[in-house]
């Protein structure tokens, strides 16, 4: 019998969305190892992890400070048995197959070509594909009713058979890249990867209000404590003022990913990493200007 694969949940400062994302993994079918981790979040994000009941739960670590994401990533890998497979699920997204882990293997059978397979986000990415096919339909494939688009994977849910990881080993601690310092590597191994199309996530979108959050009434102090959910529409008018919208799409989320990395530093007050320090003094000022002008509405 195939070993369950090792799965990653991080999370921090995202009550809102790791209530509706746990939840989603948790309900699944599907057998796996789950590493649970919180970076020292500020809100009751790590009250809910611990509330939070499952037997696939194999572990659950809280870090001192905000680690960023490839060491925790990592302390949970070096926990993984070398015939195991991997998948990390990101907090903000939900997981819509049932069976999803024997959906991925029975991809990875199907296209033993394919060394990572992500999820597909529904529908916005789903349409995205769509129109990419039509330009460049040989990076589509279809293999008895499975189809993939063979492209540079994103994270949210990211399987990687452990002969993939075992090449791999490790995610990169040292710049802030690590989807694509990762597909580097794969590509420089002269491996491929593909989005399996019928493996379906969705993008949780959580734009701060209390009453509609199924978190809140159970986990946070009510008008006390604020998850970073209140400061979507912040990070959001951020990026947009250092006009990270003329930027080609994948790009532009992978800065606002950054930017979001950096505004969630400047909320609970830890450090702000060094690779994020370049132009931090200007996202400061904003931060402080927009979080004003959000208290005056």
């Amino acid at each position: 019998m195939k070993r369950p694969p090792l799965i990653t949940f991080l999370t921090y400062n995202r009550l809102g969305e790791t209530a509706v994302s746990l939840p989603s993994l948790l309900r699944t079918e599907s057998d796996f190892e789950l590493y649970i981790m919180d970076n020292n979040s500020k809100d009751d994000t790590w009250d809910f992890l611990n509330d939070t009941r499952d037997p696939r739960i194999k572990h659950r670590k809280q870090f001192d400070q905000n680690m960023g994401v490839a060491h925790p990533l990592n302390y949970a890998l070096s926990h993984r048995a070398e015939d195991q497979d991997f998948i990390n699920f990101e907090y903000d997204f939900r997981i819509h197959n049932k069976n999803f882990v024997q959906d991925f293997w029975d991809y990875y059978k199907e296209f033993p070509n394919i060394s990572a397979f992500s999820a597909t986000n529904f529908p916005s990415q789903l349409q995205l594909i769509d129109n990419a096919i039509l330009k460049a339909p040989q990076q589509f494939e279809n293999r008895n009713g499975k189809r993939v688009f063979y492209d540079t994977i994103m994270g949210f849910c990211s399987f990687f058979p452990h002969e993939t990881w075992n090449r791999l080993m490790y995610y990169d601690e040292v710049n802030c890249l690590l989807d694509m310092e990762v597909q580097a590597r794969i590509e420089s191994m002269r491996m491929e990867t593909a989005y399996a199309m019928d493996i379906r996530t969705s993008h949780i979108v959580q734009g701060g209000n209390c009453d509609t959050c199924l978190a809140y009434h159970n986990h946070c102090e009510q008008g006390e404590r604020k998850c970073m959910a209140h400061y979507s529409r912040i990070i959001s008018r951020i990026t947009n003022e250092i006009g990270f919208h003329e930027l080609h799409r994948q790009t532009r989320e992978r800065l606002e990913g950054r930017m979001d990395c950096i505004v969630n530093s400047i909320y609970s007050g830890d450090p702000i990493p060094e690779s994020d320090v370049s132009g931090s003094l200007h996202v400061l000022e904003l931060f402080k200007k927009f979080t004003e002008e959000e208290a005056q509405k």
